[in-house]
């Protein structure tokens, strides 16, 4: 049987594997001929992910007027970190484990004399 602290600690751990699936860690990329440079970009809302613009920004330094170079964004892309989404889950979910083994309660028995 759990105890109160256990029930916390699962809870918190459930907290933080719903947070970690809807912020998620991106990457920004320019797809060029040769090595695509690639830029961690950092966690956003997993709907709501880094535009083509804010890659070119944090590339390059400066806004680029779309206007001035039609299509110019085109070749700036974002995607999910996947495996850094993997390695976070198996964290929280390794350290709720042991926390849980850690405040689990032992109940001595008293030996029949």
């Amino acid at each position: 049987m759990l105890n109160k602290l256990q029930k916390a600690v699962i809870s918190i751990g459930i907290l933080l594997i719903v947070c970690s699936g809807i912020f998620v860690p991106y990457e920004g990329e320019v797809l060029e001929e040769g090595d695509n440079p690639k830029l961690f970009m950092g966690y956003y809302f997993l709907f709501n992910p880094p535009t083509k613009g804010q890659v070119f920004k944090d590339m390059y330094g400066g806004e680029l007027k779309q206007n001035a170079y039609p299509g110019s964004y085109e070749n700036f892309n974002t995607h999910i970190v996947t495996s850094a989404v993997w390695i976070e889950l198996a964290v929280i979910i390794l350290v709720t484990i042991g926390l849980v083994i850690l405040f689990q309660q032992n109940k001595q028995t008293v030996p029949n004399e």
